[in-house]
């Protein structure tokens, strides 16, 4: 239940570097390996991955191992390469085979969090990245949809730990402020977003029907 971080070392193209892990969406059984809750599902257990200071994985310090199938398998990787055509800040992935204490689990994903290093490779200014709380966090296996008003009106503007360390204070209040104003219907959509941008990832979420990200 209090799922902690533990320590290990993480070797991939020959480097060998220290990390810490836990397991990932620990109110998901579909993340804990549960092989009935879904069709897709497969029993392999997700992990959420912290690269030691000063240290990076595939240029990443920050992300976690999944299987293909929670991610729709190449699906995934072929809708954020569409994100990254249109200039849409994308999470970095990669296609890995997985080895824990010489066990093979089969192929997995790395699949980037959000930190510093996602900016730099967009090509950003070093500032941080804010979203919604989702309030069903402790409602097993339950998604809410982006129509659901009665759920969002519950939904408050939030950052990750790391963004909020001194140096991204200005920008953080900033960002939560706007986006809490907004979702209180003070400021309107063009006031707040990117309209170009926003209305490309609409776009791109329906063709590829990639809708989980819309939802929060």
């Amino acid at each position: 239940n209090s799922n902690p971080y533990v320590k290990a070392r993480v070797t991939y193209g020959g480097k060998s570097v220290p990390i810490k892990l836990k397991l990932k969406g620990q109110i998901s059984r579909q993340h804990l390996g549960c092989r009935d809750c879904r069709p897709t599902s497969d029993g392999k257990v997700s992990y959420r991955v912290k690269v030691a200071r000063g240290e990076t994985i595939l240029g990443m310090r920050r992300f976690a191992l999944m299987s293909p199938v929670r991610r729709g398998s190449l699906n995934e990787w072929v809708f954020r390469q569409a994100l990254s055509k249109e200039g849409i800040i994308s999470k970095r992935y990669a296609l890995v085979r997985l080895n824990i204490n010489g066990n093979d689990k089969g192929v997995y994903f790395i699949d980037e969090h959000y930190d510093k290093g996602l900016l730099e490779y967009a090509n950003r200014p070093d500032s941080v990245v804010v979203r919604f709380h989702n309030p069903v966090r402790d409602m097993m296996d339950l998604v809410a949809k982006p129509t659901d008003d009665k759920l969002f009106s519950l939904t408050y503007a939030t950052t990750y730990q790391w963004f909020r360390a001194p140096p991204y204070s200005a920008y953080l209040d900033r960002a939560i402020h706007l986006l809490d104003e907004f979702s209180n219907g003070k400021y309107s959509v063009p006031e707040i977003f990117d309209v170009d941008l926003f209305a490309r990832y609409f776009a791109l979420a329906d063709v590829f029907r990639a809708w989980h990200g819309l939802s929060w």
